[in-house]
């Protein structure tokens, strides 16, 4: 049967030029271009996570939950990002996931605290 001529067309249109796949762009750049737009790209991981809690605690009124450990989400996304940009090395791998997750417990703990 095949695929209908359309559908060919439209899959042409979305390919970059090159001809790397959408999620492989940043495969074209190298050393700290690369560690950079990947550092930008996990910022994006998370900010709808964040964005709905904050929202979520500015709209009920319970700012109390979230002030007090908002500066170290922030303190945490930084090194984690800072890192990314310093080395790809395996120790900076894992400093970087465990700032991941130090975050990722805060919001778990600001979820627990805002539907208390």
């Amino acid at each position: 049967m095949g695929v209908p001529k359309r559908a060919r067309r439209w899959k042409r249109r979305i390919q970059p030029r090159d001809n790397l796949p959408v999620h492989n762009q940043c495969a074209i750049l190298t050393g700290f271009a690369q560690r950079l737009t990947r550092a930008r790209d996990n910022c994006f991981e998370t900010l709808p996570l964040f964005a709905a809690l904050a929202v979520g605690a500015h709209i009920t009124g319970r700012l109390d939950v979230t002030d007090p450990l908002a500066m170290w989400v922030l303190y945490f996304r930084l090194a984690q990002s800072v890192t990314h940009l310093a080395s790809t090395s395996v120790p900076a791998v894992t400093i970087r996931a465990n700032l991941f997750f130090l975050q990722i417990f805060i919001y778990g703990w600001w979820t627990i605290r805002l539907l208390a």
